[in-house]
């Protein structure tokens, strides 16, 4: 179980910051099996990251330079199953946090059935979003996997305009004809999206997984910041290297009776902008890697198998008037396991029969 948190505040800067900026409190998480005994103790690592906007900004802007609030992962191993466990997080010697609680799941096993997951994608930050929020909790799930697109950041360019706005008709999406549309993102969304996700979802006590969308690309910036997710990479942590995988863009993971296959869907994705987000785009490496961890599954332990990513998957959307078509492609998938994902901001589901 990965516990984060942030501390401090971003930064704008005209020059760009001090690399690394000093680290001036611990990562460290406290718990135990009840609130006021919290005597178990783990530290794990500060990051960060810095982004540049230089000659990408619409209004003149010489702060170009974000770096990001300090940022805080503590991986907690073994939890016993089914148990809930209290903690805080902090600096003992500085600053703690409340103490919250969190519920591991039951064990890896053919019976460890029912368990409650919340599946949601294409968040944001909208009126629209604390709803979707408001009705996943409402529901009481024990886990819950984010399928991309979670803070929409690079809807507003590097100076916070918004460069995109919607009709509210189907396939209503307008990018602003005069914006630039490399001039992306507002890195502060992330910090808010964090904020907001705590407030509304409660995520000091649901765990959640992710796996990456289109917006979480960033790539339009790819001149000065070569590196697609960078913000998502340091953000949110995955356990890729627990599944054998080589990156946090794709990972596997179990809950219950069930195996689940996060699938990086935009790996590929050209260099630099406009990426495309209609097409999945990934390496024959990730496809080694699906082929070894499906090979590896124990059905006997794990009966279902779950694969989800953030976009269709040969899909003909029904805002064009044509049907979904659930299963057309990968015969890699097919007929191992269940499909998951989000498209066209509608969604797709394939329930295929465990064996």
């Amino acid at each position: 179980m990965y516990i984060s948190w942030v501390t401090g505040d971003y930064v704008f800067s005209v020059t760009a910051p001090a690399s690394p900026p000093p680290i001036t409190v611990a990562s460290k998480v406290q718990f135990g099996e009840l609130p006021d005994k919290l005597y178990y103790e783990t530290e794990g690592q500060q990051t960060y990251y810095v982004t540049n906007s230089t000659g990408y900004t619409v209004k003149p802007f010489t702060d170009n330079y974000y770096l990001s609030p300090s940022l805080h992962h503590v991986l907690l191993q073994n939890l016993k199953p089914g148990t809930t466990y209290y903690y805080r997080v902090g600096d003992p010697a500085v600053s703690q946090s409340d103490v919250f609680y969190f519920k591991t799941p039951l064990p890896t096993s053919f019976n460890s059935f029912p368990q409650r997951l919340g599946v949601i994608a294409d968040l944001g930050q909208t009126p629209n979003s604390s709803d979707t929020i408001q009705h996943l909790v409402a529901n009481k799930p024990e886990f819950a996997v984010l399928i991309g697109d979670l803070t929409y950041s690079d809807d507003y360019t590097a100076d916070a305009i918004a460069n995109r706005y919607y009709t509210g008709q189907q396939g209503g999406q307008v990018i602003q004809p005069t914006l630039n549309p490399i001039a992306t993102s507002y890195q502060p969304r992330w910090d808010s999206w964090g904020r907001l996700m705590q407030a509304f979802a409660n995520t000091t006590s649901l765990p959640f997984m992710t796996v990456e969308g289109n917006h979480e690309l960033e790539n339009k910036n790819v001149n000065n910041n070569p590196t697609p997710f960078a913000s998502y990479m340091a953000r949110y942590r995955t356990p890729y290297q627990q599944s054998k995988s080589t990156t946090p863009l794709y990972y596997s993971w179990n809950l219950g009776g069930v195996h689940f296959i996060m699938i990086g869907a935009y790996e590929l994705q050209p260099q630099p902008a406009p990426y495309t987000s209609t097409n999945m785009l990934i390496s024959a490496t990730q496809i080694a890697w699906i082929t070894a961890d499906l090979a590896a599954v124990d059905r006997s332990v794990t009966p279902w198998i779950v694969a989800m990513f953030h976009p269709h998957e040969h899909h003909q959307p029904l805002e064009k008037g044509n049907p979904s078509a659930c299963l057309s492609g990968s015969q890699l998938l097919y007929a191992s396991c269940c499909l998951q994902n989000k498209s066209c901001h509608l969604w797709d589901r394939c329930a295929l029969e465990s064996r």
